[in-house]
């Protein structure tokens, strides 16, 4: 039969996607989410959904957006870490051995997570962002008791970046051959990492909280960025202030 929708997760969130009809706006279309239930279509016509969940659901941290005729559907999952076989109750369900993958998939999630960062040109070479990522890495695996392992993907052409991660402790793992596909260009890219063991040497730093901006306050998929006049960085799991 035709797909209705298309989905994916994490450990906190069920992620729907639905192809709408051409030139179909938010105001002409409904989506209800409750704890067990999902209703959503064109006012005035069947809906497209109609079902019971898979398993309860968060509906104060649940959301719709609707952009370019794809409608993103976000569950958040009452329990979080649950590995759902199909957001839909009884339908499209994943067999055993794709549950198994993942399930191990999402445990993979809880224990690794990535680090991105940027500075203003206005800025480089002042070691600004050596000593926020000596602080962001120190935090986040305080924050994250379950955190193994931090890594960074960085342009093999990115040298400075690369200074960066090796004066914080990161060991350079190796090269990713083709890799990222930035402006048009499919690049090698360079693997980074950390391990919860390797951060005794970091030292205690002194923070200035300075001109934060949270460019979302919304749950999102993706990292969320912090913004100063001085360095923006990003992570799923902790924000960043200016260090000075």
């Amino acid at each position: 039969g035709q797909k209705v929708f298309e989905w994916d997760q994490t450990l906190d969130e069920v992620n729907i996607y639905i192809n709408l009809p051409p030139k179909v706006n938010s105001k002409q279309f409904y989506c209800k989410i409750q704890s067990k239930h999902i209703e959503l279509g064109i006012k005035g016509n069947p809906p497209f959904l109609n079902h019971d969940l898979t398993s309860p659901v968060k509906t104060d941290s649940s959301f719709w957006t609707l952009e370019d005729d794809i409608m993103h559907i976000t569950l958040n999952k009452r329990d979080k870490g649950q590995t759902w076989a199909s957001p839909i109750l009884g339908q499209g369900q994943l067999d055993a051995y794709s549950t198994d993958l993942e399930q191990k998939r999402l445990m993979l999630q809880r224990f690794q997570e990535e680090i991105g960062y940027a500075i203003a040109a206005n800025y480089w070479g002042q070691g600004i962002c050596t000593k926020a990522v000596k602080v962001a890495v120190s935090q986040v695996f305080k924050d994250i008791p379950d955190l193994v392992r931090l890594q960074a993907f960085v342009s093999v052409e990115n040298q400075a970046s690369q200074r960066v991660l090796e004066k914080v402790g990161f060991l350079r793992e190796g090269i990713l051959r083709k890799f990222s596909y930035v402006k048009g260009r499919v690049k090698d890219v360079a693997l980074f990492s950390l391990l919860s063991g390797d951060t005794h040497s970091l030292q205690t730093q002194v923070l200035i909280f300075h001109k934060l901006n949270l460019v979302e306050t919304v749950p999102i998929q993706g990292p969320l960025w912090v913004e100063s006049d001085q360095i923006d960085l990003c992570h799923r799991s902790f924000y960043l202030p200016t260090v000075r």
